[in-house]
């Protein structure tokens, strides 16, 4: 996933508190994260 982060969106890393919510979405779960937006949009929205 990191390659695939790196190479579409630039990014060497998630965002605190993004994992979670990719782990349970790859796992077929329901997420919902709330995320400060700063300079960039946030991954998980």
């Amino acid at each position: 996933m990191k390659e695939l982060l790196k190479s579409v969106f630039g990014y060497e890393s998630l965002r605190t508190g993004q994992q979670p919510l990719v782990d349970a979405l790859l796992q077929g779960k329901d997420a919902l994260g709330i995320m400060p937006i700063v300079a960039r949009k946030s991954l998980c929205v």
